[in-house]
């Protein structure tokens, strides 16, 4: 089975293409979760300064 290489040049556009989609999402979901700690960080510190200091 032979391919053109316009054929061969377009799928290898679309798996570049898919890449480029996949990273990006990569990036997405790595800045989200960053930003979820982030949050955690800050609502956990807030708790903590509300309980009372225990006495050693």
């Amino acid at each position: 089975m032979t391919y053109s290489a316009r054929t061969l040049l377009s799928c290898l556009h679309k798996m570049e293409m898919g890449m480029r989609v996949r990273e990006k999402l990569k990036r997405s979901l790595a800045r989200w979760y960053g930003v979820l700690m982030l949050c955690c960080a800050i609502v956990v510190s807030a708790m903590v300064e509300q309980l009372p200091l225990l006495p050693y």
